[in-house]
């Protein structure tokens, strides 16, 4: 074990001060006696002499004296193992109390107490004068490897400076001089070593305490610093079999300043500063000796506790001219590797590797009872860093199970290592890290910050991997094949960190520079990367695991409790930010030749739940502010994937890759009695969020892993704007709320595709992608955060059942090489609360803004034809919902200028997608014939709604600016279901009919709901629904299933593609309390709802080549427009009115049969398209779809009335198109409704244009 001293990284401006010279005649050095540490020093008056003397109290005698005419210096060295006790004296007495007929000089006393025995002896120097008069020397230096505590008055004309490792203590005495700085500097240089290499107790503590005490100087640096440095190598056990190497380390820094203390900076700075630093590496590398695969080979594990903590509080007093400041800072930088591969002999090792860090520790900085501060400017601040490189890499020979549980098989269990398939026993390389300890200020005083400047108030966390890489790496592939042993590597990274700042108590402030008040988290590299190897075939449920688990909160609050004054119009921002990356990543090793080598499933979960808020909770209460801000923000990237390998162990699925992604972003100021009044007010949420989630099997290799690649993502975010009370602002206030979120998942079957279909329901798609589910669901609430749940439930992946021997109903698709599943969910709400009343004397905006994107692509092109070859069936299944509303509460009430009420499409910052944007594809391969139901399944369920609304027994009362209630939502929705090979010839093409739905519901509202009360005159007013919706569903028929080469067996169609659409737009001008009621405008009134939509489906088998399908090519379009704009009050204005409805529909339905045609015992094209729109269980409930039979019987109706001939009926079809659309277009004024224009025109209209 190596351990390095650590210098103090202080700032600048919170160093030690410069000590002044000594001659070499003016330096007195003494040890303690072998029977005493009691020592004095002490100036005394010797026949009208100064003299300083160092005596020994128990002896009672002079150790060591020099006339007190110099500078004078005194090194004392302490005994190990005594509590020696150093005092110093600076009382005398000259015979004439109350005189200082002394020449002042500058001292030092250095004192080094020695060792200490841990909880018995303790070493420590003393300030104690005993009078009447009092030694005021130019400058005081103490310095000492022990305690200092000052239980007297000092007072020095230039500088006193208090140096200790340890702590010192100032109790209820006053400190002057023309600079102070005191200071703890705490470096590990050396441990307790329990046995050489097993564990190490590296603990560096240090504090001051401020008791009642008084400082005043021109700078005050008031700072601890604790620090280790440690390098710990490895150490051999069991006849060298097992390498080991354990860092247990502690760094704790510590302030406290309380009582009636006053610290006061008269010409400067006043600094309060406690760091903790930790730079921890612990390293193994076994060797030729470790020779028994059931047992570790190489252990290396590193427990870190750190903390920083600085605590103001009682009646305490900081003022200073210049900056106050207050700091608590904690960085940890930890390296733990076991590394199966490094050494020079390790290339026979044999075992398991453990890597294993933990770190814990609070930062905080604290101002609570009813201290004060007060300066030039005032930051009170927490922040945290902590970076984390843990790896494992295994030895060539792998590990192997024995009777005796091992520390690998102990950390997996621990770590709740487990799969859908169940726990995993073993592994070849283990790595995990865990961190926890949360930063915050926390601001519950009674008392005052006052700041001629700006006030900050921050708490911050950081999270970060190494450079290059990720925090958690488990590397199986050094494992070689034909090794005894297996390759299985296994990581697991999760961090439970907050960062916070919070006020709860009743607080004056008032800073002229405004208060920022911030917390603030981030994640750089922080995730979970593991590697399978080749080795043995007995790898379990995994053979690469990798478990991530990110739960991150920002937090900034006033809490219940808070009551904040704010004095001369001071600017109040409370703010919060996330800034997170969470990644998992399992994988196979590969060789040379990009061939996967590595053994056993590969299973990513990626749990990532954050959490940013910035909240003024119910109750509590802030005035006298000027600008108020509440601002929530996050940006949050989550990346998960898997990468298949070679065949073995026992999983279901061998690739699957589940995100469970929750993110909440809040700015809300909620419900009080009390009234805020402000200049202006801003809330504001923005969201920005990424998450991909990739299964990827493997696509080279000599024995591929045949099964599913399974990529599940379950991504659902909030951004919420609330303004809960009633409010009064000057200028403008704005409620704003917005969301752009990317989710996709993707899946890409190996080249030996999926299991053939062997009857059992618990190997159903809709039963794998559960069981995927349920593990994601497992692990985070193991790990501690939010599961799935807020999520939409699994759509089913069935098709509609068309089969002539079963009839009706649905049929599961059993079998696929790829599935991809995402369910993606934005919910974004700009609002205020209630029965509460706005008033501002400007403008009034209430907007949420939302952009999802969402898609789902499987891929089982991969899979070609052959002997062995699996199925290259491909499911792509993408949920898409999205909530967008901004509204004013029932019974608001809204004064202002004017008011814009708005839910629009785009968010975040740049410039937005103004389009939803959905999608699902699904690739199918060539692959066995032995599809099932579908070779290439593609579904879109899509929920949009955006509402911008004005409630009833809401009230507005504008005083001349422009009322806009505005909706606004485009879509684009893409389903393509399609085989490999499109226009190719031959049979290498996708096997398997081919199936795509669209089922979109869509609604845009804008709304001022009957008995909302509109007083006041506007100038302008706009209530608008408008969008934009383009829906492309494309099936292609792929080649035939069920017995080889027959192109039969598939009883749902050999292509079918269904758009099942429906859109509601209205724009709403409700009806008045009364029916004189009247909307008064001088400017133009418009009233619109615009629809655009095109909806293009194309069924057909260009892509089958000679072996196609036989099956009804059928494409289905069931599209319902229902766009509505309505005026039912008055309206009276100088300006035009607009009351319009607008529709621009198209509608187009490609179908072309196949070369094989559809079975001539099929059902009929009727019953074949009703069964296909209404036997579908993701259709949204049952559909009407039109006859052709209908047109039928009609014609021969008349036929046979008119020449009693008639036309045979409808029959078995090889295309099938349906192309239904209704639209309802209105555009109305309601009865008694007067619509008056005194300088414009009024237009009523309802256009439609329907393209089909």
């Amino acid at each position: 074990m190596i351990f390095e001293s650590l210098e103090p990284r202080l700032l600048l401006s919170d160093t030690p001060l410069a000590a002044p010279s000594f001659a070499p005649a003016g330096i007195i050095n003494v040890s303690a006696p072998l029977t005493s540490g009691d020592i004095k020093v002490e100036t005394v008056y010797q026949s009208g002499v100064p003299v300083l003397r160092v005596w020994d109290n128990v002896a009672g005698s002079a150790l060591a004296q020099l006339t007190f005419n110099q500078n004078i210096r005194v090194n004392i060295q302490g005994r190990d193992y005594l509590n020696d006790l150093i005092t110093v004296d600076l009382g005398y007495d000259d015979g004439v109390a109350g005189t200082s007929p002394l020449t002042s000089y500058a001292l030092m006393v250095d004192f080094n107490g020695g060792a200490d025995l841990p909880l018995l002896t303790d070493d420590s120097l003393r300030v104690l004068s005993s009078g009447p008069d009092f030694y005021a020397a130019t400058s005081l230096f103490l310095n000492s490897t022990d305690d200092i505590q000052i239980d007297s008055a000092v007072q020095v004309t230039d500088k006193l400076n208090l140096a200790s490792e340890e702590a010192i203590a100032v109790n209820g005495v006053a400190l002057t001089a023309a600079d102070m700085y005191l200071g703890v500097t705490k470096a590990i240089t050396d441990g307790v070593t329990l046995i050489d290499g097993l564990n190490l107790l590296g603990n560096a503590s240090g504090s001051i305490t401020l008791a009642g005490a008084t400082l005043q100087a021109a700078d005050i640096g008031v700072i601890v610093a604790t620090s280790v440095d440690v390098d710990t190598q490895d150490a051999s056990y069991a006849g060298d079999l097992l390498k080991i190497a354990t860092t247990q380390t502690q760094s704790n820094a510590a302030i406290t300043v309380n009582g009636a203390s006053v610290l006061h900076a008269t010409g400067g700075a006043l600094t309060i500063r406690a760091t903790s630093t930790v730079n921890a590496s612990t390293l193994t590398q076994p060797d030729s000796s470790s020779n028994q695969s059931d047992q570790d080979a190489s252990i290396a594990l590193s427990f870190i506790t750190s903390s920083a903590n600085v605590n103001v509080g009682g009646s305490a007093m900081l003022t200073a001219t210049g900056a106050v400041t207050v700091a608590a800072g904690n960085t940890v930088t930890a390296t733990t590797k076991a590394d199966g591969g490094a050494g020079s002999s390790s290339g026979s090792a044999v075992g398991g590797t453990v890597a294993g860090t933990v770190i814990g520790g609070a930062t905080q900085a604290t101002v609570g009872g009813s201290a004060s501060l007060s300066g030039a400017s005032i930051a009170v601040t927490a922040v945290s860093s902590r970076t984390v490189d843990t790896q494992a890499t295994s030895t060539q020979g792998g590990a192997t199970d024995g009777a005796t549980q091992t520390t690998g098989q102990q950390k997996l269990q621990e770590q709740d290592a487990s799969t859908s398939d169940g726990d995993l026993q073993l592994a070849a390389a283990v790595a995990f890290t865990n961190i926890s300890g949360d930063s915050q200020v926390l601001i519950s005083t009674g008392g005052s910050l006052t700041s001629a400047g700006a006030i900050t108030i921050q708490a911050g966390a950081t999270l970060a991997g190494p450079s290059g890489g990720v925090m958690t790496v488990a590397d199986g592939s050094n494992t070689q094949s034909g090794s005894v042993g297996i390759g299985v590597g296994a990581a697991i990274n999760t961090a439970n960190v907050t960062s916070r700042v919070q006020f709860s108590g009743a607080t004056t402030i008032g800073a002229a520079g405004g208060v920022l008040a911030q917390a603030t988290l981030t994640s750089q590299r922080f995730g979970a990367q593991a590697t399978s190897g080749a080795g043995g075939s007995s790898v379990g449920v995994a053979g690469a695991l990798a478990i991530n688990a990110g739960v991150t909160r920002a937090e900034a609050l006033m809490s219940s409790t808070a009551n904040l004054t704010l004095t001369g119009g001071t600017a109040f921002s409370l703010k919060s930010q996330t800034t997170t990356t969470d990644s998992a990543k399992a994988q196979s090793k590969v060789d040379a030749g990009d061939n996967a080598v590595g053994v056993g499933a590969s299973v990513a979960i990626n749990v990532s739940d954050t959490i940013s808020r910035a909240i003024v909770d119910v109750g509590a209460r802030l005035s006298g502010a000027g600008a108020v801000t509440v601002d929530a923000r996050s940006n949050n990237t989550v990346t998960t994937e898997a990468k298949g390998g070679s065949a073995g162990g026992t999983a279901v699925t061998p690739v699957a890759a589940i995100t469970i992604a929750t993110s909440d972003t809040l700015a809300e100021l909620r419900s009080a009695t009390q009234t805020l009044s402000a200049a202006g007010l801003t809330v504001l949420a923005d969201h920005v969020g990424t998450a991909s989630t990739t299964a990827e099997g493997a696509a080279k290799g000599s024995n591929i892993a045949v099964g599913v690649s399974l990529a599940f993502g379950s991504v659902v975010d909030t951004a919420r704007a609330l303004v809960d009370r009633s409010v009064t602002v000057g200028g403008a206030l704005a409620v704003t709320a917005g969301s752009r979120q990317t989710s996709t998942a993707s899946s890409k079957a190996s080249a030996k595709g999926g299991e053939e279909d062997d009857g059992s329901q618990g190997d159903k798609v809709d039963q794998q992608t559960g069981a995927q589910r349920g593990a994601g669901d497992n692990q985070a609430a193991s790990k501690g955060g939010r599961d799935s749940s807020a999520a939409k439930s699994n759509p089913k992946a069935e098709t509609a059942n068309t089969d002539s021997e079963s009839g009706s109903g649905s049929s599961p698709i059993a079998v696929a090489g790829a599935v991809a599943l995402n369910l993606a969910q934005s919910g974004v709400l700009a609002a205020t609360g209630a029965n509460r009343v706005l008033t501002a004397g400007d403008t009034v905006t209430v907007r949420s803004t939302a952009n999802l994107t969402a898609s789902a692509n499987a891929d089982g092109s991969a899979v070609a034809e052959g002997g062995d070859a699996g199925i290259g069936a491909a499911v792509a299944i993408n949920v898409g919902t999205v909530d967008n509303q901004a509204r004013i509460g029932s019974g608001g009430s809204v004064v202002a200028d004017g008011l814009t009420l708005e839910a629009l499409t785009g968010a975040g910052s740049g410039t937005p997608t103004n389009s939803h944007q959905f999608g699902a594809i699904a690739k199918s391969g060539a692959g066995s014939d032995g599809v099932s139901v579908a070779g290439s399944f593609a579904l879109n369920v899509v929920d949009v709604t955006t509402v911008a609304s004005l409630p009833g027994f809401a009230s507005t009362n504008l005083n001349g600016g422009d009322l806009r209630v505005r909706a606004d939502s485009s879509t684009t929705t893409d389903a393509q279901a399609i085989p490999e090979g499109i226009g190719a010839s031959g049979s290498s093409v996708g096997v398997g009919a081919s199936v795509a739905l669209n089922v979109v519901d869509t609604v845009t509202t804008a709304t001022i709901a009957d008995g909302a009360t509109l007083d006041g005159t506007m100038a302008n007013v706009v209530i608008q629904a408008i969008g934009a919706h383009n829906v492309k569903t494309t099936a292609k028929n792929g080649a035939g299933a069920g017995a080889s080469d027959s192109g039969d067996g598939v009883g749902v169609g050999a292509g079918v593609a269904l758009a099942i659409v429906s859109h509601h737009k209205t724009a709403h001008l409700g009806a008045g309390n009364v029916p004189t009621d009247t909307l008064n405008a001088t400017g133009n009134v418009t009233i619109q709802a615009a629809h655009a939509s095109a909806a293009a489906t194309e069924a057909s088998g260009d892509g089958a080549g000679g072996s196609v399908g036989v099956g009804a090519s059928v494409g289905i379009n069931i599209l319902s427009d229902d766009v509505r704009a309505q005026a039912r009050r008055n309206v009276s204005t100088g300006g035009a009115i607009t009351v319009e409805s607008q529709v621009a529909a198209g509608s187009v339905d490609t179908v072309k049969a196949s070369a094989q045609g559809n079975s001539e015992d099929g059902k009929s094209a009727d019953s074949e398209a009703d069964n296909q729109v209404n036997n579908n269980p993701n259709n949204g409930g049952d559909k009407t779809v039109p006859k052709s039979q209908d047109g039928v019987d009609d014609g021969n109706a008349k036929s046979s009335s008119e020449s009693s001939s008639e036309s045979p009926d409808v029959g078995v079809a090889a295309a099938i198109g349906v192309n239904y659309a209704v639209v309802d277009n209105l555009a109305e004024v309601a009865d008694g409704v007067s619509l008056v224009s005194t300088g414009g025109a009024v237009r009523v209209s309802a256009i439609a244009e329907l393209d089909m």
